[in-house]
């Protein structure tokens, strides 16, 4: 039988994680490139870092999940789960059902469409 060292995993869950915030700031630059530039890389990364941590805190694990919470948190701002102006935010984290992720991201989009139809 197999036994990795608990230090071992542990580094494999960091280098893991890294690896994400890498892919994600690949991914978000070109998204949003002022907010990228003004935070520069390590301070885009920094922030990708603090919404994984977020997202954890409301039961969102998943990486497209994850995903998904970024983007709103680049789109919206680090705290739009508390933005009084985005009630369907908050209503949707204070539930137990699976891929909020997703069901936030769905919201947005339903948003978008009913402020910018067309």
């Amino acid at each position: 039988m197999l036994s990795i060292r608990q230090d071992v995993m542990d580094g494999l869950r960091a280098e893991g994680r890294e690896d994400f915030v890498a892919r994600m700031a690949a991914h978000f630059t070109p998204l949003y490139p002022d907010i990228c530039k003004s935070l520069g890389a390590e301070g885009t990364r920094e922030r990708i870092r603090r919404g994984i941590d977020c997202a954890a805190g409301h039961d969102i694990t998943g990486e497209a999940d994850v995903c998904r919470f970024l983007g709103l948190q680049f789109e919206y701002g680090e705290d739009f789960e508390n933005d009084p102006r985005l009630p369907w935010a908050a209503a949707i984290l204070a539930t137990d059902q699976p891929r909020k992720g997703e069901r936030l991201y769905r919201a947005a989009l339903l948003r978008a469409r009913t402020v910018h139809p067309g």
